[in-house]
């Protein structure tokens, strides 16, 4: 075992091992990046439970000898208890844990311990981390696109952190992610093992700050999750996660969010100490108007290049999303285009997204119906179609990861509901074409499934379905089971070699502590 891991650990223990201070330390919770819209899980988390613990009695009553309205106490109560139950946020450096300097919290969540700790340097100190633990049965897709290949194996992901904030104006975060496959057949994708590795390193601070806003600095390995996530994310589904080394300048202003970055990507190595890919960069400023009280607007350009792979490129990718939420309808729209170089070719490429959604107020617990329209274009060149850069894949073109956001189009309909406080249900369907005839279907890395173009255009049908069961605020199971009904590209395509259906299912536990 390396090193780094040894030193790690040691400090770890040496800091969990210390006297644990009275939770009332002073420090606050330094913002992170600017943007999250959504979580990255699979499915939408049930809202989590409100119920006041017994505890809760007592603040009550202490703030009615001082002239608190009882019913007032209960509602900052059960508002703390949510707080609590939404801690930990995607990525993990977003982490809040300020409700526990309020002195009316009195329930207790695993983990909770270890945080806003004082130190012998000064400031205060988080630690945590996260178990999960997935299992996949696939039948006919074992790889990238449909393969034909069937496998079982056992996915074991952990996480440990180290957010540690000398002031509100200075931090150093470190995350540690040690990701494995077992029981496998085939050889694990490059998204399932990265053993004993860093997906984030970096110092943060405040660099300018007036009554307009607050300009911030983080320098060092990063992850980043923009937007909805359509085209950055962390990618959360995977086992190692992804991450960049780089640098950020964050504006937090009163109606505007902007970031700023330069980064250049790092892939997993399985057994290695991850390194940047120096032959590729990824820049760009994302922006997020907060001027609307229900809408949501967002403006960036992104750059991502490549001097030294089988096809140089140099994609430019200008874009825009809006959602807005009125009474009981939902829209949102996202569009992009992207020009710039592919080879010797001239590269011009883009993809939109429009969904309409509708709460079901006649149904208890007013689950919401979707309809989208994804488009996405291709080139008669192959690879010279739209670029999706690091997004999560896994959500949008379904659960499955057959196919990528380039030469697709995909009317599909999403059913999201929470059944209880403790349950939620979705159900997606898609169905799948080529955008155009004269170029090939992509996998969720950008490579053709097939070698040549030709034969029908309809890829197939997929359905999803996912239910979710929240055992605790820190801990929730996952089980989920897919199924892809082959269309007939598959069966006149000349280079294709797969002809039949797949199915996937799995079941995942995870725990934040």
């Amino acid at each position: 075992m390396r090193l780094r891991w040894w030193f790690f650990c040691l400090g770890w223990l040496l800091v969990v091992a210390a006297p644990l201070p009275a939770q009332e330390t002073p420090g606050g919770n330094v913002p992170a990046a600017s943007y999250v819209a959504q979580s990255e899980e699979s499915a939408p988390r049930a809202e989590p439970a409100q119920a006041i613990p017994a505890a809760a009695e007592t603040a009550t009553e202490a703030d009615a000898a001082e002239g608190c309205c009882p019913d007032a106490c209960s509602k900052h109560v059960a508002e703390l208890n949510k707080k609590a139950a939404g801690a930990y946020k995607n990525p993990f450096y977003k982490n809040d844990f300020s409700y526990l300097l309020d002195p009316h919290y009195q329930d207790w969540h695993l983990g909770e311990r270890l945080k806003r700790l004082s130190t012998p340097l000064g400031g205060v100190l988080d630690l945590g981390g996260q178990y999960r633990m997935r299992f996949h049965n696939e039948q006919n897709m074992r790889g990238l696109g449909p393969t034909g290949r069937d496998d079982t194996f056992l996915l074991h992901r952990t996480r440990l952190y180290a957010n540690w904030e000398l002031s509100p104006d200075f931090r150093v975060y470190v995350e540690y992610l040690d990701a494995v496959s077992n029981y496998e057949q085939f050889a694990p994708r490059p998204i399932e093992e990265n053993r004993s590795d860093f997906i984030n390193m970096f110092a943060e601070g405040t660099v300018w700050e007036n009554a307009a806003g607050r300009l911030r600095a983080r320098v060092g390995r990063q992850e980043y999750l923009y937007g909805t996530q359509r085209l950055v994310s962390p990618l959360d589904w995977s086992n190692t996660r992804r991450k960049f080394d780089g640098f950020s300048l964050l504006w937090q202003g009163e109606l505007w969010d902007i970031d700023g970055f330069w980064t250049r990507p790092v892939p997993p190595d399985a057994r290695n100490f991850d390194n940047p890919n120096n032959s590729q960069q990824f820049f760009g400023v994302y922006s997020a108007y907060k001027g609307f009280s229900n809408a949501a607007l967002e403006f960036y350009y992104l750059n991502f290049s490549e001097d030294a792979g089988a096809v140089d490129f140099y994609f430019n990718t200008l874009g825009s999303r809006l959602a807005v939420d009125e009474g009981c309808w939902h829209l949102e729209a996202e569009a992009a285009y992207q020009f710039g170089e592919y080879g010797t070719a001239t590269h011009s490429a883009g993809f939109y997204t429009i969904g309409l959604g509708r709460d079901l107020a006649l149904i208890p617990r007013k689950p919401q119906l979707w309809v989208y329209f994804d488009w996405a274009s291709g080139d008669s060149i192959q690879g010279n179609g739209f670029h999706h850069l690091f997004p999560l894949g896994h959500y949008y073109l379904g659960f499955m990861d057959l196919f990528g956001r380039r030469n697709i189009q995909t009317v599909n309909v999403l059913y999201k509901h929470n059944l209880t406080k403790k349950w939620r249900l979705l159900l997606w369907w898609y169905a799948f074409w080529l955008q155009r005839g004269d170029d090939v279907p992509y996998s969720v890395t950008m490579t053709p499934l097939v070698t040549t173009p030709g034969g029908s255009k309809y890829l197939g049908q997929e359905l999803d379905l996912i239910v979710g069961y929240r055992i605790s605020p820190r801990m929730d199971v996952l089980l989920g089971y897919s199924y892809f009904w082959a269309g007939d590209f598959w069966f006149t395509n000349p280079s294709a070699t797969y002809r039949g259906d797949a199915h996937f299912t799995y079941i995942q536990w995870v725990t934040n502590f």
